[in-house]
Parts: structure tokens; sequence; C-alpha cells
């Protein structure tokens, strides 16, 4: 299946779009491996025995981005890993998921001051999928948030979001994926894009 080659490729380039794509002032990707004190208070704060794996944390402001998965017992591949992502307090401890989906797929920084993250994800796996685009944000003293309304009433498994497609264009090599949606921003700019080719999305 395409959809499933597109999800091994995206996996296997996670590590290198972290480490080389531009980030907002203040926000920094952790070292899962060698930053001890966040991490202990990360996993402190998931309560969520179902986490097989952490894949990232990001930080600003106190406030921890961290981006888990969940794979069932006898799962084939890591495509079938549910994804959820969480808002977690290294002051108090708390913690919110606020994405759970698969295939979690990151976009870009966009937004005025390129301080919102763009991410793709499927509703479900093995299934009539739904893409669904959605932006990460982090609201000062509040922690990080993600935009528009969530497509399951489930507090547990939140899927916030605009359902969009995602459509293929020229041929073999030259193909990219497009993802359209409208995104608030101030001084009445409303529409972003994002393009992105299918080797390369860093």
């Amino acid at each position: 299946m395409k959809r499933n080659s597109i999800l091994v490729s995206t996996m296997l380039m996670l590590a290198i779009q972290f480490g080389w794509a531009d980030v907002p002032a203040g926000f920094s990707w952790v070292n899962i491996e060698s930053d001890k004190t966040t991490m202990t208070a990360v996993r402190h704060a998931l309560h969520d025995p179902s986490i097989t794996a952490i894949r990232e944390v990001g930080v600003e402001d106190g406030f921890a981005l961290v981006m888990a998965a969940s794979r069932e017992s006898g799962a084939p591949t890591p495509d079938y890993d549910r994804w959820s992502i969480y808002n977690v307090s290294l002051k108090t401890g708390m913690s919110q998921v606020l994405v759970s989906g698969y295939g979690v797929r990151l976009i870009d920084w966009i937004g005025a001051s390129q301080d919102e993250l763009a991410i793709t994800y499927y509703d479900c796996w093995e299934c009539e999928a739904a893409t669904i685009f959605t932006t990460i944000y982090l609201k000062k003293d509040v922690g990080w948030g993600a935009r528009w309304s969530n497509k399951t009433k489930d507090s547990a498994y939140p899927q916030p979001g605009a359902v969009v497609l995602m459509t293929d264009i020229g041929e073999d090599d030259e193909e990219v994926e497009l993802v359209f949606a409208v995104v608030a921003q101030p001084k009445g700019r409303a529409l972003s894009s994002s393009k992105c080719n299918k080797v390369d999305c860093s």
C-alpha cells in the first residue's frame, strides 16, 4: 500500500528532521538519552500503561511536548503504533493527551511567528482512515494545545484538527504531497499550505 511506504520513509527520517529543522526561539528538542532531569519528570507525569516508547520530547516555557507510541503485542511493524502527543508541565507533573492517532507526520513550523508545529495523522489503522491536519502550539503559562475541535468525544483519545485530502501530483520521483488547511493568523492572513517531497519532508 502506498500509505505504508510513505509512513516507513517518514519513520526513518524523523531523527534527521528533528536535528536539522529550524525551531522557534526558546524551544528545543530534548536528548532522550542524556537529559535525565527532563526525562524523569516526563516519565513520572505519563500515566498511560500502554505506552511502549517515548519517541520525541520538546521543551519550552516549563512545558514538555511529548510524542509517545503504544504497540500492541504481536503488531508486525511500527506502522501499527498508536501515537499519543502530550502536554506535560515540568513544574507540576500534570499531563494531558492532545492527539491520539496513527502515522503521525511532522510537516513544519508554521504561522505568523513560525511557532506552530503542523502535523498530519490518521484517525485509525487498517481501515478507511481519514487524514487529519492540526497544529501544536504553546500558550504561555498554560502549555501545549492542538488546533480545532476534536473528531472524537473520547477525552482519552482526542483527535483534533481538520480532515484533509492529500493528493499526489507529478510523476515518479517528481511526485509531491500537498496538504491544505485553514489556519487562523493575525492581520487577516488565514490560508496556509504545506508542500513536501515524498522523500524529503524536512
